[in-house]
């Protein structure tokens, strides 16, 4: 699985793709902010991004709406230090999100990768059965 982690800090794409590392997860691509990260997910079609909120040059709602348009099936996990700020996390879902993660903690950051996984590799096991 190939997972593009986007933030705007290096210590936090480090911490991140640490704890996933950890669970076994190891194809990374890196972004610094959201037009990056457009510009990769048109080169090379992640399974996952992992994006910040809060960036420069395109924030992550920009570039949420963006990889959305490239591909309205993308599988984009929102990570963002307002998590107590209900309307940002429904805006965020309602543009395609498929869940926002609090940060620093990433508490639920590899249980929601592990799910997008399962959720992929179901879907390429019904794919291959209708094809056979």
């Amino acid at each position: 699985m190939r997972i593009l982690v986007v933030d705007d800090s290096f210590f936090m794409r480090r911490i991140i793709m640490k704890m996933l590392c950890e669970a076994g997860y190891i194809d990374f691509l890196e972004a610094e902010n959201g037009q990056k990260a457009t510009e990769m997910y048109k080169s090379y079609r992640p399974n996952l991004v992992i994006m910040d909120l809060n960036m420069p040059e395109l924030d992550g709602l920009g570039a949420l709406k963006k990889i959305m348009n490239i591909n309205p099936l993308a599988k984009v996990l929102m990570c963002t230090s307002m998590g107590g700020q209900k309307y940002i996390a429904d805006e965020l879902m309602n543009d395609g999100a498929e869940q926002v993660i609090e940060k620093p903690y990433f508490q639920d950051l590899v249980m929601a990768v592990n799910r997008v996984e399962k959720e992929q590799r179901e879907e390429l096991q019904r794919l291959k059965s209708f094809v056979q």
